[in-house]
């Protein structure tokens, strides 16, 4: 009941109740939702490829956007539009979500492996924990400038 108050509280024709409770949103809905977010990765990856003077011909799409259909195509759609056709290969690795979290644990097994890492932005939640030498390496020990550490 609730979700029907809700959905009837939009007055929005793009988004309706379909049988069993389920919510049915249109396309162009889901579009208006991810496009300030879209349009901020757009930028960003403008600016890179930008800074990078053409030494870029793959981009790989990773993480939580990484495997949206929608991302690769308006990223497909601004790299024809701005560099011309076929001057970049898009690729949205398997498992595109997980590819964020595999490099980091490459790294931590071997910091040699990766030489260069840009990120024009990232988005994210700090979080620090006391440091316990038993279970923490000591090459992440922090110190704050209240002593406490972390």
């Amino acid at each position: 009941q609730h979700l029907k108050e809700g959905v009837t509280r939009m007055n929005d024709r793009r988004i309706c109740l379909g049988g069993r409770r389920m919510l049915h949103i249109q396309f162009s809905k889901m579009e208006e939702f991810f496009r300030r977010a879209v349009s901020k990765i757009e930028n960003v990856l403008i600016k890179m490829l930008d800074d990078l003077n053409n030494d870029v011909s793959t981009i790989y799409l990773v993480g939580g956007f990484g495997g949206c259909r929608y991302m690769y195509y308006r990223v497909q759609e601004l790299l024809k539009s701005r560099y011309g056709p076929n001057r970049f290969t898009v690729i949205i690795p398997k498992a595109a979500y997980l590819a964020v979290v595999e490099g980091a644990i490459q790294y931590r097994k071997n910091p040699e492996l990766i030489r260069s890492r840009v990120a024009e932005a990232t988005y994210g939640t700090e979080t620090l924990m006391p440091f316990d030498q038993k279970i923490h390496d000591v090459r992440y020990y922090h110190k704050t400038k209240s002593g406490e550490k972390l």
